[in-house]
């Protein structure tokens, strides 16, 4: 949630619980739609070792970003700066829920070939989705991570709020 006040704009913390929320909504749901299609098609929606990777690349960008805003925060030396820090604090943000979706999808996904991992198309699919879903989980805890390093300390902030820009 996104409030404005003055000309200050204040992002809300997410919770684990908005994390876990989301997973339990998107994963069932997510199962339910990819069992039909998979009855349908008589074969499961294919799932890349790429998903992992592209994933864990994420993960290790905002977390390369956030040991800038780290910096910035403690005022040491660094190329980071008040709107720089503001983008990654929303990009920490967005990692964390599209990390929590994904995890959920991607187990749907997994869950799907664990049914039949005595053929091998499934047993494959089953092994890339449980890595994509491991990789949604490392994302959205390192945006966690990244995103409490986002606070602006209270000497800082005139009005103690919390990752505040100015707006424009």
């Amino acid at each position: 949630m996104v409030t404005a006040i003055g000309s200050a704009v204040i992002v809300n913390r997410t919770t684990w619980t908005t994390l876990a929320t989301l997973f339990a909504l998107i994963a069932p749901i997510s199962y339910v739609i990819l069992t039909v299609i998979d009855a349908r098609l008589a074969a499961p929606l294919p799932v890349s070792w790429a998903n992992a990777i592209v994933l864990a690349i994420v993960a290790f960008g905002l977390w390369r970003a956030g040991v800038a805003v780290k910096k910035y925060v403690a005022k040491d030396d660094t190329r980071m700066d008040a709107i720089g820090a503001a983008r990654v604090a929303l990009g920490a943000k967005t990692c964390a829920l599209g990390g929590a979706s994904l995890a959920g999808y991607f187990t749907a996904q997994s869950v799907i070939g664990i049914h039949h991992l005595a053929v091998p198309l499934y047993r494959d699919h089953a092994l890339a989705a449980g890595a994509a879903t491991l990789t949604a989980v490392i994302l959205a805890s390192v945006a966690m991570l990244v995103e409490s390093w986002c606070v602006i300390p209270p000497d800082d902030d005139d009005n103690g709020n919390i990752c505040h820009t100015p707006a424009t």
